[in-house]
C-alpha cells in the first residue's frame, strides 16, 4: 500500500491489521520467509489454506510494489538515456561545427 495516495480508511484498516498480533505475525512470518505456511498454520490454529492464503497476499503485494518501482526505474532510465542521446547529438552538432569553422 502507498500510504502517500492511501485513504483514511485504508490507513486506518492497515493499523487495525498491524494492532492485531493474531493477523500481523502470520503476514511477517511469510514476508520474511522465517516459517512454512504448515507451521504458521499450527501456530496460529488456522487452516493451511488460511495461512496459504496469508502468504499468497503477503506474495500478492510484495509482487505489485516491485512491479511498480521496477516500472519507476524503467521511466527513470528511458528518461535518463533521452538526454544522454541529446546531450551527444547537442555535442556532436558542435564537434562538426568546430571542424567546419577550422576547415573554412
Amino acid at each position: 500500500m502507498d500510504v502517500e495516495q492511501a485513504t483514511d480508511a485504508e490507513v486506518d484498516r492497515l493499523f487495525r491489521a498491524l494492532a492485531d498480533a493474531t493477523r500481523r505475525d502470520p503476514r511477517v512470518r511469510a514476508a520474511t520467509g522465517n516459517s512454512s505456511v504448515s507451521v504458521t498454520a499450527r501456530c496460529y490454529s488456522m487452516s493451511v489454506t488460511a495461512a496459504l492464503a496469508t502468504f499468497h497476499d503477503v506474495l500478492d503485494r510484495l509482487e505489485a510494489m516491485w512491479r511498480n518501482r521496477l516500472d519507476r526505474l524503467g521511466d527513470v532510465l528511458s528518461s535518463s538515456r533521452k538526454e544522454i542521446r541529446h546531450d551527444r547529438n547537442r555535442h556532436d552538432e558542435g564537434s562538426r561545427a568546430l571542424l567546419d569553422d577550422r576547415r573554412g
